[in-house]
Protein backbone atom coordinates (compact mmCIF):
# COMPACT_ATOMS: atom_id res chain seq x y z
CA UNK A 1 0.00 0.00 0.00
CA UNK A 2 2.99 2.68 0.72
CA UNK A 3 4.46 1.67 -2.47
CA UNK A 4 1.21 2.81 -4.19
CA UNK A 5 0.91 5.77 -2.48
CA UNK A 6 5.09 6.67 -3.38
CA UNK A 7 3.58 6.57 -6.62
CA UNK A 8 0.51 8.28 -6.85
CA UNK A 9 2.70 11.10 -5.25
CA UNK A 10 5.22 11.01 -7.88
CA UNK A 11 2.62 11.21 -10.12
CA UNK A 12 0.94 14.33 -8.72
CA UNK A 13 4.54 15.77 -8.65
CA UNK A 14 4.81 15.59 -12.43
CA UNK A 15 7.57 12.67 -11.89
CA UNK A 16 7.93 9.45 -14.01
CA UNK A 17 5.70 6.40 -12.79
CA UNK A 18 6.58 2.76 -13.37
CA UNK A 19 9.09 1.74 -15.58
CA UNK A 20 11.29 3.88 -17.95
CA UNK A 21 14.25 3.44 -20.37
CA UNK A 22 17.79 4.67 -18.64
CA UNK A 23 19.03 7.88 -19.05
CA UNK A 24 22.45 7.00 -21.11
CA UNK A 25 20.58 4.36 -23.28
CA UNK A 26 21.95 3.92 -26.65
CA UNK A 27 25.16 5.16 -25.08
CA UNK A 28 28.42 3.15 -25.20
CA UNK A 29 29.52 2.48 -21.71
CA UNK A 30 32.20 1.07 -21.84
CA UNK A 31 35.29 1.94 -23.62
CA UNK A 32 37.65 -0.68 -24.44
CA UNK A 33 36.23 -3.39 -21.21
CA UNK A 34 35.18 -2.72 -17.70
CA UNK A 35 37.96 -4.55 -16.13
CA UNK A 36 40.48 -2.19 -18.45
CA UNK A 37 37.84 1.08 -17.41
CA UNK A 38 37.82 0.73 -13.68
CA UNK A 39 42.05 -0.28 -13.41
CA UNK A 40 43.52 2.73 -15.34
CA UNK A 41 43.27 6.20 -14.11
CA UNK A 42 43.20 7.84 -17.16
CA UNK A 43 40.72 10.95 -18.13
CA UNK A 44 38.12 10.05 -20.45
CA UNK A 45 39.62 11.49 -23.60
CA UNK A 46 43.06 9.85 -22.72
CA UNK A 47 40.46 6.50 -22.50
CA UNK A 48 38.95 7.41 -26.21
CA UNK A 49 42.50 7.87 -27.62
CA UNK A 50 43.85 4.64 -26.49
CA UNK A 51 40.55 2.61 -27.57
CA UNK A 52 40.84 4.48 -30.82
CA UNK A 53 44.31 3.21 -31.49
CA UNK A 54 43.73 -0.09 -31.05
CA UNK A 55 40.68 -0.19 -33.46
CA UNK A 56 43.09 1.11 -35.68
CA UNK A 57 45.48 -1.56 -34.49
CA UNK A 58 43.07 -4.14 -35.30
CA UNK A 59 41.94 -3.28 -38.54
CA UNK A 60 46.14 -2.68 -39.63
CA UNK A 61 46.57 -6.66 -38.43
CA UNK A 62 43.58 -7.59 -40.25
CA UNK A 63 44.63 -6.03 -43.45
CA UNK A 64 47.89 -7.35 -43.23
CA UNK A 65 45.59 -10.97 -43.09
CA UNK A 66 46.18 -11.89 -40.03
CA UNK A 67 43.69 -14.50 -38.52
CA UNK A 68 41.33 -14.02 -35.95
CA UNK A 69 43.05 -15.44 -33.07
CA UNK A 70 46.32 -13.87 -33.67
CA UNK A 71 44.57 -10.75 -34.19
CA UNK A 72 42.90 -10.97 -30.63
CA UNK A 73 46.64 -11.58 -28.85
CA UNK A 74 48.70 -9.02 -30.88
CA UNK A 75 45.53 -6.82 -29.72
CA UNK A 76 46.36 -7.47 -26.19
CA UNK A 77 49.93 -7.18 -25.82
CA UNK A 78 49.52 -3.74 -27.64
CA UNK A 79 47.06 -2.78 -25.25
CA UNK A 80 49.20 -3.60 -22.74
CA UNK A 81 52.33 -1.77 -24.15
CA UNK A 82 49.65 1.56 -24.90
CA UNK A 83 48.80 1.40 -21.16
CA UNK A 84 51.88 1.77 -19.82
CA UNK A 85 53.24 4.48 -22.30
CA UNK A 86 50.38 6.52 -20.74
CA UNK A 87 52.20 6.19 -17.43
CA UNK A 88 50.28 3.44 -15.63
CA UNK A 89 52.42 0.93 -14.50
CA UNK A 90 50.90 -1.26 -11.41
CA UNK A 91 53.46 -3.42 -9.09
CA UNK A 92 51.92 -6.71 -10.66
CA UNK A 93 51.97 -7.37 -13.82
CA UNK A 94 49.18 -9.87 -14.17
CA UNK A 95 46.87 -7.53 -12.83
CA UNK A 96 47.37 -5.26 -16.31
CA UNK A 97 47.75 -8.31 -18.30
CA UNK A 98 44.66 -9.70 -17.23
CA UNK A 99 42.57 -5.95 -17.42
CA UNK A 100 43.70 -5.94 -21.07
CA UNK A 101 41.70 -8.67 -22.18
CA UNK A 102 40.56 -7.53 -25.21
CA UNK A 103 36.86 -8.59 -25.65
CA UNK A 104 35.99 -11.05 -28.90
CA UNK A 105 33.68 -8.16 -29.97
CA UNK A 106 35.92 -5.35 -30.60
CA UNK A 107 37.83 -7.61 -33.16
CA UNK A 108 35.03 -9.31 -34.82
CA UNK A 109 32.89 -5.79 -35.68
CA UNK A 110 36.32 -5.26 -37.53
CA UNK A 111 36.48 -8.67 -39.73
CA UNK A 112 35.35 -7.24 -43.01
CA UNK A 113 38.57 -5.18 -43.19
CA UNK A 114 40.03 -8.82 -44.29
CA UNK A 115 38.46 -7.40 -47.56
CA UNK A 116 41.27 -5.71 -48.42
CA UNK A 117 43.80 -8.60 -47.38
CA UNK A 118 41.89 -10.81 -50.33
CA UNK A 119 41.66 -7.65 -52.36
CA UNK A 120 45.75 -7.31 -52.45
CA UNK A 121 46.28 -11.37 -52.14
CA UNK A 122 43.71 -12.75 -53.71
CA UNK A 123 41.88 -10.83 -56.17
CA UNK A 124 39.75 -13.52 -57.65
CA UNK A 125 38.14 -14.51 -54.07
CA UNK A 126 37.61 -10.71 -53.73
CA UNK A 127 35.92 -10.06 -57.04
CA UNK A 128 34.15 -13.74 -56.93
CA UNK A 129 32.27 -12.53 -53.26
CA UNK A 130 31.05 -9.57 -55.05
CA UNK A 131 26.94 -9.67 -56.09
CA UNK A 132 25.88 -10.46 -59.43
CA UNK A 133 23.76 -8.28 -61.36
CA UNK A 134 20.41 -10.21 -61.62
CA UNK A 135 18.23 -9.66 -64.77
CA UNK A 136 14.74 -10.13 -64.54
CA UNK A 137 12.52 -10.05 -67.79
CA UNK A 138 9.67 -8.02 -66.44
CA UNK A 139 10.21 -4.77 -68.52
CA UNK A 140 11.87 -6.20 -71.05
CA UNK A 141 10.60 -6.05 -75.08
CA UNK A 142 9.92 -8.84 -77.08
CA UNK A 143 13.65 -9.52 -79.25
CA UNK A 144 15.69 -6.90 -76.88
CA UNK A 145 18.09 -10.02 -75.79
CA UNK A 146 18.53 -12.85 -77.84
CA UNK A 147 20.69 -15.37 -77.24
CA UNK A 148 22.27 -17.64 -80.14
CA UNK A 149 24.76 -20.93 -80.23
CA UNK A 150 25.49 -23.41 -82.73
CA UNK A 151 26.13 -27.35 -82.12
CA UNK A 152 27.44 -30.37 -84.93
CA UNK A 153 24.39 -32.64 -85.29
CA UNK A 154 26.41 -35.95 -84.98
CA UNK A 155 24.40 -37.73 -87.39
CA UNK A 156 25.83 -38.26 -91.37
CA UNK A 157 22.88 -37.86 -94.17
CA UNK A 158 23.66 -39.38 -97.33
CA UNK A 159 23.41 -36.90 -100.64
CA UNK A 160 21.97 -37.57 -103.86
CA UNK A 161 25.48 -37.63 -105.51
CA UNK A 162 27.05 -40.22 -102.92
CA UNK A 163 28.63 -37.70 -100.29
CA UNK A 164 27.92 -37.51 -95.95
CA UNK A 165 27.05 -34.76 -94.61
CA UNK A 166 26.41 -33.49 -91.17
CA UNK A 167 24.46 -30.62 -90.36
CA UNK A 168 24.76 -27.71 -87.92
CA UNK A 169 21.83 -26.87 -85.39
CA UNK A 170 21.73 -23.26 -84.87
CA UNK A 171 19.22 -21.85 -82.57
CA UNK A 172 18.58 -18.53 -80.90
CA UNK A 173 16.09 -17.86 -77.51
CA UNK A 174 14.25 -14.83 -77.22
CA UNK A 175 14.73 -14.02 -73.74
CA UNK A 176 11.56 -11.67 -73.09
CA UNK A 177 9.25 -14.40 -74.85
CA UNK A 178 10.85 -17.59 -74.30
CA UNK A 179 10.41 -18.51 -77.74
CA UNK A 180 12.45 -20.51 -79.18
CA UNK A 181 14.24 -21.09 -83.49
CA UNK A 182 16.05 -24.57 -84.39
CA UNK A 183 17.51 -24.49 -87.97
CA UNK A 184 19.47 -27.25 -89.56
CA UNK A 185 21.48 -25.66 -92.04
CA UNK A 186 23.95 -27.74 -94.42
CA UNK A 187 27.39 -26.61 -95.66
CA UNK A 188 26.57 -28.02 -98.88
CA UNK A 189 22.72 -28.48 -100.51
CA UNK A 190 19.63 -27.38 -99.23
CA UNK A 191 18.70 -26.25 -95.62
CA UNK A 192 16.02 -27.96 -93.49
CA UNK A 193 14.67 -25.56 -90.59
CA UNK A 194 12.03 -26.13 -88.24
CA UNK A 195 10.89 -23.45 -85.87
CA UNK A 196 9.86 -24.71 -81.69
CA UNK A 197 7.60 -22.21 -79.14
Amino acid sequence: MRTLQRHAARFDEGMKVGRHGRSDRGKKRVVISRRWDKLVPFDASTKAKIAEDLKQEIRGLLKGGMSWGHTLQEAEKFLIDATRAWGFRPGDLNVLERACSIPTDLVSVELHFRNVHRFKRDHKAYDDRRPRIRRTVACMQPMELVVGDVHPVDIHLTRPDGTLATARLIGFLDWATQRLWIGLIFSKGVAACKTAT
